[in-house]
């Protein structure tokens, strides 16, 4: 059967990870030196409750050792035949076996004393979200060794969407929503993180200005109660505290950002155009698209007032542009977006212009596992194995069309191995390792994977 004791352990806050398997002394010349070891080497035991130690005694026929706490009556009790008796006070305690062949030689495990009683908690409590970002929520279970958790959205499909292993994903609509987190061992025990999710709209989005010209921008914000908004005109021109944008006497393209004043990450751009002459525009549409990488968006300029109708395209940015006006996004990037200028120049008139900013956004894996059960955190993800077991890798990629990753062992060969599609079996010795997915689109974005493999055999169903 599978033992979950060192999983549970990982979920509570504030208890150390801790492996003893202690030597009374050093090494002795010869074959018959003796050594213990004790499983489970850590286990979760409320405050009065009872745990079952064994001991491995290697080096001797005599399998006989002698059970103590390091940390006498405070630690708890322990009978001869291993059976642990946890104190009313938590905390962590250590378990000895002392060889009776050789009482020089011990071995050592850590008992953690819990509070009785199952209690769960969320962190984040309550977070303000973009529509459609993401926020992973970390449980917290207290007073049991099953730490599993099963995620929901209070208001269904339309609050958003979430993972096994607790990966939110905002809705498209503002509003304020909840996750419910209902600890499996204990169902009619549950805790709700809150979460505010905000848009912002400025209008109009796209103008046209002369020189000098004035424009008047509003924004609506919805999701939070403060709905002003500070505006700035990064490339030119000025704007003031009522979105009052006056253009620049020079050609060129310039943006209008309004930015919330309660929650500033919400931002909303409008793009002003200033040709020399306004009665001679050229548009470009679409208007502020966003194009993942290595792909492709088709742009259309029209110019007024004028009977030459052809632009000369070309890009300010990474990106390139054919001369019929099909753009396509680079790629490897890195982890942060990039804007880029699409601009199109009149035949006409080379001093006329029309601009658009297009937004490439980054590669992004997201990681989830199977069984999930494996999952012992979130942040950052964790898994907890026995030795020789084995879990699939399930990542999604996002940010580019070459969906494909490559798998590594940080530790090699000694970490355990992992298969070209995900499959990963755990070492035969217990410890800590690392597995990295990189992106095949962009190898300076990977996702790492820590796996913590507990000593002794486990088998689990990989689904």
């Amino acid at each position: 059967m599978r033992t979950w004791l060192g999983r549970s352990a990982l979920a509570l806050a504030g208890i150390a990870l801790l492996a003893g398997c202690g030597s009374g002394g050093g090494s002795k010349a010869g074959p018959a030196t003796v050594s213990v070891a004790v499983l489970p080497v850590q286990a979760i035991v409320p405050t009065g409750a009872n745990a079952t130690f064994t001991a491995t005694v290697t080096g001797s026929t005599n399998m006989g050792v002698s059970w103590s706490i390091q940390e006498g009556a405070a630690g708890g009790t322990i009978t001869a035949a291993g059976v642990y008796t946890a104190p009313g006070n938590p905390g962590s305690y250590h378990v000895v076996a002392t060889s009776a062949a050789d009482p020089t030689k011990t071995g050592t495990a850590v008992a953690n004393v819990v509070a009785s009683g199952i209690s769960i908690g969320v962190e984040p409590s309550s977070v303000t979200l973009l529509a459609g970002e993401t926020q992973t929520f970390k449980p917290i279970v207290v007073g049991t060794v099953l730490s599993g958790v099963n995620f929901s959205v209070v208001e269904g499909a339309a609050g958003g969407s979430i993972t096994a292993a607790g990966v939110y994903t905002a809705p498209s609509t503002p509003g304020t929503y909840h996750v419910l987190l209902v600890p499996q061992a204990d169902p009619t025990k549950s805790v709700e993180a809150t979460v505010t999710v905000v848009t912002a709209a400025i209008s109009p989005s796209v103008s046209t200005l002369g020189p000098g010209g004035m424009q008047t921008f509003t924004t609506t914000i919805l999701g939070i109660s403060n709905t002003s908004v500070t505006y700035t005109a990064p490339d030119g021109g000025s704007v003031n505290a009522s979105g009052v944008f006056t253009a620049p006497s020079r050609t060129g393209g310039y943006r209008v950002i309004a930015t919330s004043v309660a929650f500033p990450p919400l931002q909303s751009t409008a793009v002003v155009t200033v040709p020399q002459n306004t009665g001679f525009i050229v548009t470009v549409t679409p208007p502020a698209p966003t194009v993942e990488q290595g792909q492709t968006e088709q742009f259309l300029a029209t110019v007024t007032n004028s009977p030459i109708q052809g632009v000369t395209w070309s890009v300010i940015g990474k990106g390139t542009i054919t001369s019929g006006g099909l753009y396509q996004a680079p790629v490897a990037i890195g982890t942060t977006a990039i804007a880029e200028t699409v601009v199109a120049t009149s035949a006409a008139d080379p001093t006329k212009q029309g601009l658009t900013t297009v937004t490439i956004p980054p590669v992004v894996i997201n990681l989830a596992v199977s069984p999930p059960s494996a999952i012992t955190s979130t942040n950052p993800l964790t898994v907890s194995l026995g030795q020789g077991e084995s879990i699939s890798l399930l990542p999604t990629v996002t940010g580019n069309a070459n969906t494909g990753v490559t798998y590594s062992v940080v530790e090699g060969s000694a970490g355990g191995v992992v298969t070209t599609t995900g499959f990963y079996t755990a070492p035969q010795q217990p410890g800590t390792f690392y597995v990295i997915l990189t992106s095949t689109a962009d190898p300076k974005v990977s996702v790492t994977l820590t796996v913590l493999v507990q000593a002794g055999s486990a088998t689990v169903v990989v689904e």
